[in-house]
């Protein structure tokens, strides 16, 4: 199973504050029968599966600081704006399109705001995995097509499901 479009971050940049870019390759991730491989831009990664000892779904973390610097604030503004846009169109035009915008759009505006809080905290697959000295690696991925909208609708959660039936077939054989 090949999934094109992945995302590949670390553990420094799911926690980072900084929340720009969430990801820190963007490549293919196969799953084959005994490993699992993400061929990215800048690196390519090789899990075998004996070695994993957990697959699971994880949130990017969310900053609040960060949220409040760069997200709500740059948000509510152009919300903001846009109602204003819309209000002045009803007065100019006077069409009952407008006027019915004009009301209709801050109550449409607050699913707007729960879109927006899900896309702050993004869904990853977590895949825990020991290297040769023993030593836990943390490997986050994401379904990044449809530059990301995909993975928030369901994609990075169909990656999640098929490693771990991929992982309890092999371990029952």
């Amino acid at each position: 199973m090949n999934f094109e479009k992945v995302w590949f971050a670390t553990e420094d940049k799911i926690k980072s504050a900084k929340m720009k870019i969430a990801y820190d390759d963007i490549g293919s991730l196969s799953l084959g029968d005994n490993n699992i491989h993400f061929k990215g831009k800048k690196q390519a990664i090789d899990i075998d599966k004996q070695n994993i000892n957990e697959v699971s779904l994880a949130e990017q973390s969310s900053n609040k600081i960060v949220k409040i610097i760069y997200g709500y604030p740059s948000m509510v503004i152009r919300f903001v704006l846009v109602w204003i846009g819309v209000i002045i169109m009803a007065f100019i035009l006077k069409h009952p399109f407008f006027i019915f915008l004009s009301f209709a759009y801050p109550v449409g505006g607050l699913g707007f705001l729960r879109l927006y809080s899900m896309v702050l905290k993004g869904k990853w697959v977590l895949i825990d995995s020991k290297d040769a000295d023993g030593n836990i690696n943390r490997f986050y991925f994401a379904d990044g097509s449809l530059l990301g909208w995909a993975g928030i609708f369901g994609g990075t959660k169909k990656i999640y499901q098929l490693l771990d039936a991929m992982l309890n077939n092999s371990s029952n054989p």
